[in-house]
């Protein structure tokens, strides 16, 4: 049963190791986070035309910059133990205490003093970056601007003589508390998510886990998926670093190809250390605009066929209009 009241339940646990990541879908479908490892300094607007409306989201940086894709680790972490909470059938609230080092070694960070200043640097910025939005959470959308944390207290001991975070006081704002517990609007996430070092792997991981999930694939146009994750880059940059993650091809349980409209993709066989994403060599042909690129995204475990399968096209792009 979920509590009712506001009243502080530490969550202490001894370990997050084999508890399944939990991650809020709304934040996995929009840009609410900076890219950059530093706190963006630039306001951020966006908007989407959806079957329900326009849905707009204004996401201003507070004195230590914007909250970054990397801080939102412990929004994820605190998601994971509510989860993780109720599925047991114990009470929660929207104050935590985290363990910082469970926390630190669960999301693969440094449990030296740097790691401990960083944590400190995150939850900073997690209080003082002002979301806006009109995206409900609950039965009510949040009129006012709030932080994704509205309190936070950090807890020391005395160790050899010097003073030694031990763990953190949290509470969360009441539109992402309402999310977890109201809403149940979280999905499981791969662990190795934490091992991705760049802010843009992370984001285009979280946007195949929400839209592509277990589906043979989903696509959609370079400057939408620019859109999307959020970007501060020209579409050009954009592009060019997506090349470099699509060849690296590090995002977890998903493959990224590009592809220009009217052309068939073939997944790569992933026996073959030859085979690349985008199926082997391109015909040649005149490069299309970057506003005409369509990204796919596919599950990797799509690309184990029988070995005589024949490797006929398996994903047809969309027609002009339907992108």
């Amino acid at each position: 049963m979920v509590a009712q009241d506001d009243r502080q339940i530490c969550l202490f646990v001894d370990t997050l190791i084999d508890v399944p990541v939990k991650d809020d879908v709304k934040l996995m479908e929009y840009p609410w986070f900076s890219l950059q490892k530093h706190g963006r300094t630039e306001p951020f607007h966006y908007e989407k035309q959806s079957k329900h409306g326009v849905i707009r989201i204004d996401v201003k940086p507070g004195p230590y910059g914007m909250a970054t894709i990397f801080d939102k680790d412990l929004l994820i972490y605190c998601q994971t133990l509510l989860m993780d909470r109720i599925n047991r059938g114990l009470p929660v609230s929207r104050t935590l205490a985290i363990n910082l080092h469970d926390y630190m070694r669960v999301t693969g960070r440094s449990t030296g003093k740097d790691g401990y200043q960083l944590v400190k640097k995150s939850l900073q910025r997690l209080q003082t970056t002002v979301i806006e939005t009109n995206i409900k959470s609950g039965d009510e959308a949040q009129e006012r601007g709030f932080g994704w944390l509205d309190d936070y207290e950090i807890k020391t001991k005395q160790v050899n003589g010097r003073r030694v975070m031990t763990h953190v006081e949290i509470t969360l704002n009441r539109w992402t508390y309402k999310a977890i517990t109201e809403d149940r609007r979280v999905i499981t996430i791969s662990k190795d998510y934490y091992n991705l070092e760049s802010g843009m792997e992370r984001r285009l991981y979280e946007l195949a886990r929400k839209h592509c999930g277990n589906q043979e694939f989903w696509h959609i146009s370079l400057p939408k998926l620019a859109e999307r994750c959020g970007t501060t880059q020209d579409l050009r940059s954009f592009k060019r670093d997506l090349s470099r993650i699509i060849e690296g091809d590090n995002i977890p349980d998903y493959h990224i190809a590009f592809a220009e409209r009217g052309v068939a993709l073939t997944l790569p066989d992933e026996d073959d250390p030859a085979a690349t994403v985008s199926g082997g060599p391109k015909p040649k042909r005149r490069r299309s605009a970057n506003d005409r690129v369509i990204v796919t995204f596919m599950p990797k475990n799509e690309g184990k066929r029988a070995a005589n399968e024949p490797k006929a096209p398996l994903v047809e792009i969309l027609p002009p209009e339907a992108a």
